[in-house]
């Protein structure tokens, strides 16, 4: 059986009582009746009540809050417009940029077509002096031509280039022939 639960107690919310001045206190002290009566000299529980939570808004605030609204809504907008509008000039900038390029690079075409076209006066060609006669070409070494290769690759090129003939009489050339008779008379 479920068991009652107390509902909670309603808060009851009531206006603070203004301070109303008694008619003895007024002609004793008139001139503090003046002061009294302005809302900075009343006492703080006498000033106006705070709003309270699910109160209408009042005119005032309500009026103020739009008009807040209202220019941060035309800021925006006018923000917008001026993005809109700077991205427009810089669209435009380009735009010309891209014209004058274009015109630039159609004159210097046409200025080389012209050129192509125009015919070339022909000059008698002045004789050209004999080309000078190339230098011997020195031969080369088995040394020289295998320099720069590992030393396989090197013990290679030598057994290779020593069995050509124009290098067959190099003392290089006669040391890889006796080795490779050597190896030979050793494996038979």
């Amino acid at each position: 059986v479920p068991t009652p639960v107390a509902a909670p107690a309603a808060i009851i919310v009531e206006p603070a009582v203004a301070a109303v001045p008694t008619p003895a206190a007024e002609a004793s002290a008139p001139s503090t009746a003046a002061t009294a009566a302005s809302p900075s000299a009343l006492p703080p529980a006498a000033a106006a009540p705070l709003p309270q939570i699910g109160d209408p808004p009042d005119a005032e605030a309500e009026s103020k809050r739009l008009a807040a609204e209202k220019l941060r809504r035309d800021k925006a907008a006018r923000d917008k417009l001026d993005r809109e509008a700077k991205a427009k000039a810089a669209l435009e900038q380009r735009d010309r940029e891209a014209a004058v390029a274009r015109t630039e690079q159609e004159a210097q075409a046409r200025r080389r077509a012209e050129e192509a076209q125009r015919p070339r006066p022909v000059a008698a060609a002045p004789l050209a002096p004999a080309a000078p006669q190339p230098a011997p070409v020195q031969a080369r070494t088995v040394r020289e031509i295998c320099a720069g290769r590992g030393t396989i690759a090197e013990s290679i090129c030598q057994s290779r280039e020593c069995g050509s003939p124009q290098h067959a009489n190099e003392s290089l050339c006669r040391q890889v022939r006796e080795a490779e008779d050597r190896r030979r008379n050793y494996i038979n």
